[in-house]
């Protein structure tokens, strides 16, 4: 009896001693995939052309958050990123835009006069500077005593910097001139060896000089508009541009994780990749553009190839997958206008003329009064307003009644007053993206399917983003790999929810701005 109490109770240990190294055990790899522009229904949309190994696999394999959407506004780049990786919003990040005001000068969201580029001569280069608060990555970093690694890479420097955080051990970008990846001197003074020997390569010109041939027969392309020069500007003009900007990331990317042996231990370690020639593509072509279609079907094959990488190098059970998108975007404004779907478009430069106009004649002044309007936000001239004594609530009051005289805008008000009246989820969308330090003073909520073009100089090509509408903020949202169960949920989640799950995969702490909920059924084997 006393042997197999014994035996009893050191089986009993035993189990809860395993279950306990279960429980806490970290992946050794997470992987974070930001499809640039990527609209939530391109999934479901390409799905009958893609592999088994690439979006399907993900999709079938892991649990798919199908009801993702942005909780704020404006919905663009360096705010999607942003929030994908703090579980914040703009409002307690500061990262309003991809750029904003600071100190009255119009400077890029991650510009940073005190550090240099790193891999190219220049005088002024980019960080993480400007981010008030964590990212997921700086919490893995201080959870484990800077011991991980974090790595981000992008073809935009937005796109690797904020990611990665204010405590990376690295962020790559890729020179537009040179086609090389680089950094900056917040990072580092030199690159890397395996960096220099990856751009010798001289991978960016040998991928442009193959040029863009659809994958299959172009009357195949049967989920798209066939190409139409009138609505879609020129393609594969530069890496960014070619569907191989994907590709050369992703190969950069494999280096990463061989070079920095990201996955060579025990302690966790980070890959944050940006895939951002959807972006420069969409916003070229528009959603409904067979270019995009194939891009998306050339993407699915890079994705498996990638996949298979981290199977041998990493091993399928020692890292996680989260792809999401930082925003989606309108369709083309001509293709809604030839299907007979209301439409229109609000130009930027337009409106700020004309509204400083009117502003200028009201209060008899010959210095500007409105200074931009940008991501539909107006942001008024506040030295001016000050030093030539002109009522500011005034001012405010008379660009939003003229403004809500054109036939486009749907509601225009102050940001420091949200009307009661606007429905949800626009008002808490408006003061999750407000911040008073860094907003404009009036908000431009425009009406369904209008846009602020990507080209002024015809705004009929090509598309936009930056609304609250589905078509801007529905994204989609996959995790994939160790622990993580299968699942199809169409229950609502939000952009913001992404870091605090993370997080909870990683068992370490949320960031520090983090408003997100924890996505609790990829947590789903902890609860059985």
């Amino acid at each position: 009896m006393q042997k197999k109490f014994f035996l009893s109770l050191l089986l009993m240990l035993t189990i809860v001693s395993l279950h306990a190294q279960n429980y806490y055990q970290r992946p050794r790899l997470v992987v974070g995939i930001v499809v640039d522009q990527m609209r939530w229904d391109y999934l479901i949309r390409y799905q009958e052309r893609y592999s088994q190994g690439g979006f399907l696999r993900m999709m079938n394999n892991g649990y798919n958050c199908n009801r993702t959407l942005i909780n704020y506004l404006p919905s663009v780049t360096a705010v999607g990123h942003t929030s994908i990786y703090t579980g914040s919003v703009p409002a307690l990040t500061g990262i309003i835009s991809n750029s904003m005001y600071l100190d009255g000068e119009y400077v890029g969201t991650v510009a940073d006069l005190n550090v240099r580029p790193v891999g190219v001569e220049g005088e002024k280069s980019a960080s993480p500077h400007n981010l008030l608060v964590t990212t997921v990555t700086d919490e893995l970093r201080i959870a484990t005593n800077f011991r991980s690694k974090v790595i981000g890479v992008s073809l935009k420097d937005r796109g690797a910097i904020l990611p990665a955080g204010h405590s990376a051990n690295a962020a790559y970008w890729v020179d537009v001139n040179s086609g090389k990846f680089i950094t900056s001197t917040y990072y580092m003074q030199s690159l890397p060896q395996w960096v220099n020997a990856f751009n010798d390569k001289g991978l960016a010109q040998q991928y442009l000089n193959k040029g863009w041939n659809f994958l299959y027969d172009e009357d195949t392309y049967v989920q798209s508009a066939p190409k139409n020069p009138d609505i879609e500007m020129p393609v594969a003009t530069e890496i960014r541009t070619s569907p191989y900007g994907n590709t050369i990331v992703l190969d950069f990317a494999r280096e990463a994780v061989e070079n920095e042996q990201l996955e060579q231990d025990d302690i966790s370690d980070f890959l944050a990749i940006s895939l951002s020639a959807t972006d420069h593509i969409g916003h070229r072509v528009g959603p409904n553009s067979s270019y995009v279609e194939d891009l998306y079907l050339r993407l699915d094959q890079d994705l498996a190839a990638f996949l298979s990488f981290l199977d041998t190098k990493v091993g399928k059970d020692n890292y996680v997958v989260f792809l999401s998108a930082d925003h989606g975007g309108a369709n083309n404004i001509a293709f809604l206008d030839q299907h007979k779907v209301p439409t229109g478009y609000l130009l930027g430069n337009v409106l700020r003329d004309e509204l400083d106009s009117i502003a200028r004649k009201h209060f008899r002044v010959n210095h500007k009064i409105i200074k931009d309007v940008y991501v539909n936000q107006v942001f008024l001239h506040e030295e001016n307003i000050k030093d030539y004594k002109v009522d500011r609530q005034e001012v405010i009051d008379l660009v939003c009644e003229h403004l809500m005289e054109n036939k486009n805008v749907a509601y225009a008000f102050d940001l420091k007053n949200i009307p009661a009246y606007l429905p949800e989820p626009l008002r808490s969308m408006t003061a999750n993206g407000y911040h008073p330090k860094r907003s404009g003073q009036i908000q431009i909520i425009p009406n369904a399917q209008v846009s602020d073009p990507y080209n002024y100089d015809n705004p009929l090509m090509g598309t936009a983003h930056c609304v609250w509408n589905p078509y801007d903020c529905h994204i989609p949202l996959l995790f994939y790999g160790a622990g993580i169960p299968k699942g199809w949920d169409d229950n609502t989640y939000h952009i913001t929810d992404i870091a605090p799950t993370v997080a909870a995969i990683l068992n370490i702490q949320q960031p520090s701005g983090c408003v997100g909920h924890v996505i609790t059924p990829v947590l789903a084997p902890r609860n059985q």
